[in-house]
C-alpha cells in the first residue's frame, strides 16, 4: 500500500525536494502537486531567483514528476510520450517535462534542435523561470525513468555545484568506453543529441578530462553508444 507523504516544509525549493524524497520513497504526492498548484507566480519567482536555486528546484521537479508519473503508466505501448503530456501545475500553469527540461533548464531550446537553436515560441511564464545561463550539466541529472539514463539525486543548493559534477562523473565512468589505446571513445547518446550545449567536440574533449574520463593530453575521436529505452525506475544514486 503507498502511503501518503506529510508536507512539513513550506518553500518551494525544500518542497520540491522533500517531494522527490516522497517518490524515492514511494508514497503518495497529492499534498506536495496542490502546493505548487496554489502558488502564485510572483511567489514562485520570489522564492527561485538565481540560476543555482533554479536548477535544484527545477531538476528535482522533473525527477519527481517523471518518475511518478513513468510508475503510473508503466503499461503504456510508449512510454516516451509522457513528455510532451501537460502533467505539473505549478501556479495554475501547467507544464510538460519537454516545457521544464528544453525551455526552463535548456534555456528555451528546440527539443530536437542538436542544442544550436533557440524556440522563439516559449511562453512568458517560461521565460520567466528559465535559467539565465546554460549549464551542461544538466544532462547528466535528468533521468527519465529507463536504463540509459543518469540517476537521480536529491539536489540542495548549498552543494548542487559538487552534486553536479559528482553526478556527472559518476555517469561518464559508468557509460564511456575508451577504444583502441584510447583513440577513441564511446559516449551517451545524450551527448550527442544535445551537442550545441557542450559548444563544441573540443569542449567535449576538455570536459572528458576534466573529469578524470581520459587523460590528459589525449583527443580520441568521438563515437556514440545506441540509448537503451527500457524501463528502470528505481535509479536513486542518493
Amino acid at each position: 500500500m503507498v502511503q501518503a507523504a506529510h508536507l512539513t516544509y513550506t518553500t518551494p525549493i525544500a518542497v520540491a525536494e522533500n517531494m522527490l524524497l516522497a517518490v524515492k520513497r514511494n508514497q503518495a504526492i497529492t499534498s506536495y502537486l496542490t502546493y505548487f498548484q496554489m502558488l502564485t507566480p510572483n511567489q514562485l519567482w520570489a522564492a527561485i531567483v538565481s540560476d543555482t536555486e533554479k536548477k535544484c528546484f527545477w531538476i528535482n521537479i522533473y525527477n519527481s514528476i517523471c518518475l511518478h508519473y513513468l510508475r503510473l503508466y508503466t503499461q503504456a505501448n510508449d512510454h516516451k510520450k509522457i513528455f510532451s503530456l501537460p502533467l505539473f501545475n505549478i501556479a495554475n500553469t501547467v507544464l510538460t517535462l519537454d516545457e521544464i527540461e528544453h525551455g526552463i533548464l535548456r534555456k528555451n531550446k528546440v527539443k530536437w534542435g542538436l542544442g544550436y537553436i533557440t524556440n522563439p515560441f516559449v511562453s512568458t511564464f517560461i521565460k520567466k523561470c528559465s535559467v539565465a545561463q546554460l549549464d551542461y550539466n544538466i544532462h547528466f541529472a535528468l533521468n527519465c525513468g529507463v536504463v540509459s539514463c543518469p540517476p537521480i539525486t536529491v539536489y540542495n543548493t548549498n552543494d548542487i555545484a559538487s552534486q553536479l559534477k559528482y553526478n556527472a562523473i559518476h555517469y561518464l565512468q559508468q557509460e564511456c568506453v575508451l577504444e583502441h589505446n584510447h583513440e577513441s571513445i564511446v559516449l551517451p547518446s545524450l551527448i550527442q543529441w544535445y551537442q550545441g550545449d557542450f559548444v563544441s567536440n573540443k569542449q567535449i574533449i576538455n570536459m572528458l578530462i576534466q573529469y578524470g574520463i581520459i587523460p590528459k593530453h589525449t583527443s580520441p575521436k568521438l563515437l556514440y553508444k545506441k540509448y537503451n529505452w527500457e524501463l528502470y525506475l528505481n535509479n536513486f544514486l542518493s
